[in-house]
């Protein structure tokens, strides 16, 4: 069975437990890190050498960092439709077909897997996306454009990335 090691609190450790129940994988958790300690101690620095929170046993493999556990078990668990298939060349898989993004579109859907089923603003995305300096929220609402065109079986009704008004935009992730 899958070993997560981390404490519940922490934001790293919680985007690896959602996508173990997303995907539906069983797992026990180890508290640590923070108060519960642990992290320092030579026999988890041994799995992982940064002392940091999440690491993940998965038999003889163990990971660390909590977005590569997460490309990890989406891959390991065929569950492409939470993380992109192609990082390199920003391919997404939907269905049967794949969709070529462009930087700005994976980015934007980067932060919406990374938050799938919460609201993201539009000053998040465009922090995020963009840097500090702020850009335009019509930029913003161009690329979810494109990303729905390319993602949606009906842009105009779409099912993925919901608008939810003058606030932003949330990613429904399908069953």
């Amino acid at each position: 069975m899958l070993k997560i090691w981390g404490r519940a609190n922490s934001s790293n450790v919680q985007k690896v437990l959602w996508t173990c129940e997303e995907i539906g994988i069983k797992f026990d958790r180890i508290d640590a890190g923070g108060s519960f300690g642990k992290t320092n101690e030579p026999a988890y620095l041994k799995m992982n050498p940064n002392g940091l929170v999440p690491t993940v046993e998965d038999g003889d493999t163990i990971i660390w960092e909590s977005n590569t556990i997460m490309r990890y078990l989406a891959g390991k668990h065929g569950a492409a439709n939470l993380y992109p298939a192609d990082l390199v060349r920003r391919i997404v898989r939907v269905k049967e077909a794949e969709a070529k993004l462009s930087p700005k579109e994976y980015d934007i859907l980067r932060q919406l897997v990374l938050h799938a089923g919460k609201v993201l603003t539009h000053k998040h995305l465009l922090r995020e996306v963009w840097g500090p300096a702020t850009a335009d929220v019509q930029y913003l609402r161009i690329y979810i454009r494109q990303l729905r065109q390319k993602l949606e079986a009906d842009p105009e009704r779409p099912q993925l990335i919901i608008t939810e008004p003058a606030v932003g935009y949330r990613l429904v992730v399908p069953p």
